[in-house]
């Protein structure tokens, strides 16, 4: 399967969004992500941050 059709398949929001985000963003470093799911306009929309240890590098 094409792995850009990963994100069309019948799965929950959160998983159509974090394969969204992997595909556009993720597949092109190697940044760990942090994901929160919430509701916009009674949509569901994810916010994302870089995950970062206590000294400010990335993991």
């Amino acid at each position: 399967m094409d792995r850009s059709a990963i994100a069309d398949q019948h799965v929950t929001a959160s998983t159509q969004e974090v394969m969204r985000h992997y595909l556009e963003t993720g597949i092109h470093n190697n940044h760990v992500y942090i994901g929160s799911l919430h509701s916009f306009h009674g949509e569901p929309a994810m916010g994302w941050n870089v995950l970062e240890d206590w000294e400010g590098n990335n993991l």
